[in-house]
């Protein structure tokens, strides 16, 4: 694919230079090489990005970007435009290719880092009715198409301004990983990041914002999170890092087979350690397509959006993903001296 030349936009860079680069070329290289590690994508050549986007119309849209990057000599580049619809681009890789696929008790780890500019990290896009539904970072799921019933996905769910993800289960219903949870805002309040609990004494409603990761009853879809939120945010103009770990149960197993387990992680760029934000016990949609079976074996990066419209009203935007892993084992963080996954606070769904 012919490289289209990066589009200009206004925005803070983060670009490692000097010794900082040369820590990050050995820290890339420690973590892609780990024991248990099943794909790497450093983004360092233009055949990273072109030989695993879609052909779907995006060629504006889609490009190795040199500029910004985490490590090495590039990242993937998905440019939003304010003439776009739900999509801006996609970016796919089939695990098979790596002779891998997940099956039920197969553990895996997904690692990437992402960038964010200002103006995405607070954006709130139109949609067909009202508001579009939010931009996604990642799916997983098989590639026969990303919209399967048992994907699991990371999406900025009504611009909330933060973390949040569901997955899909046997009748086709998205389940948001958001729990049940009783706060001094509300007895029947909901949290997005169930496994944050900043501590400290929740005798006001300004307390439990604190104290949580992100709470329905504070009601905003602005793009930026509640800004008393304890909840993990979309720092904008810093590299994040996520970790998502999948552990499949029973696929297609209903309701009453809620034996699949979802973690996910996150770390600011300066972090060593990650923030344990959701740990879900769910239940998996069916894997099997006219009678044959699927499983997990394709990643996607894609700031897809459903229900978005054009708005000429809207500035141009981007975002940048580098550092792409896929792993049987646990991922550590960037800068982490060993691989050791942080010990969980509080467990608010047990509240």
């Amino acid at each position: 694919m012919t490289r289209i030349k990066s589009l200009a936009f206004a925005g803070a860079l983060l670009i490692p230079c000097g010794a900082a680069f040369a820590d990050a070329a050995s820290d890339w290289a420690a973590r892609s090489m780990a024991p248990g590690v099943v794909m790497a994508v450093g983004f360092d050549t233009a055949s990273d990005v072109s030989t695993y986007t879609w052909p779907d119309g995006t060629a504006d849209h889609v490009s190795w970007e040199q500029g910004i990057k985490a490590s090495g000599t590039g990242s993937l580049r998905f440019n939003i435009l304010k003439g776009d619809g739900p999509s801006s681009g996609n970016w796919a890789h089939h695990l098979a290719n790596d002779h891998r696929e997940f099956k039920s008790g197969n553990t895996f780890y997904v690692q990437f880092r992402q960038y964010f500019p200002t103006y995405l990290a607070g954006a709130v896009f139109k949609g067909v009715s009202g508001g579009a539904n939010g931009w996604k970072q990642m799916i997983i799921s098989n590639m026969r198409g990303s919209n399967q019933l048992f994907e699991v996905v990371l999406q900025n769910t009504l611009h909330r301004g933060l973390v949040q993800g569901y997955n899909r289960n046997s009748d086709g219903t998205y389940l948001g990983w958001d729990l049940p949870v009783s706060t001094k805002c509300s007895n029947s309040d909901f949290v997005y990041q169930n496994m944050i609990d900043r501590g400290g004494a929740e005798n006001t409603c300004l307390d439990s914002r604190r104290k949580r990761g992100g709470l329905y009853s504070y009601g905003s879809q602005t793009g930026t999170a509640d800004p008393e939120s304890g909840a993990f945010k979309f720092w904008p103009n810093e590299w994040l890092t996520f970790l998502v770990k999948v552990s499949p149960g029973t696929f297609g197993g209903g309701s009453s087979k809620t034996d699949t387990n979802i973690q996910v992680w996150a770390a600011r760029q300066a972090d060593t350690a990650y923030t344990l934000l959701n740990d879900n016990n769910v239940n998996l949609g069916a894997e099997s397509f006219n009678g044959v079976p699927y499983y997990f074996d394709g990643i996607w990066l894609l700031p897809y959006n459903t229900d978005r419209v054009s708005d000429s009203t809207r500035s141009d935007t981007f975002t940048l993903y580098d550092e792409l892993i896929v792993s049987t084992s646990f991922i550590q963080a960037p800068g982490a001296s060993s691989i050791v996954a942080p010990k969980p606070p509080t467990n608010l769904s047990a509240q």
